[in-house]
């Protein structure tokens, strides 16, 4: 999916006047960014706790009404 968003804004980045080389360079980066959001996406999602809105903000070890010691 990241190689059709580069594509995709080609056209505008030729409009523009920038260089062949910059058009490469900028897609490698469009593409690498994509895959490290999806990674800590992923990461995020198989480390996130249920029943927790916030991992380690304040409340995170509160006691709350729905627990019981």
């Amino acid at each position: 999916m990241g190689v059709v968003w580069a594509v995709w804004h080609w056209p505008a980045l030729l409009q523009a006047h920038r260089a062949m080389s910059w058009i490469a360079w900028w897609s490698l980066a469009t593409m690498a960014a994509r895959v490290i959001m999806a990674a800590v996406a992923v990461v995020i999602a198989v480390t996130w706790k249920a029943g927790r809105a916030r991992p380690d903000g304040p409340a995170a070890g509160a006691w709350s009404p729905q627990m019981r010691e």
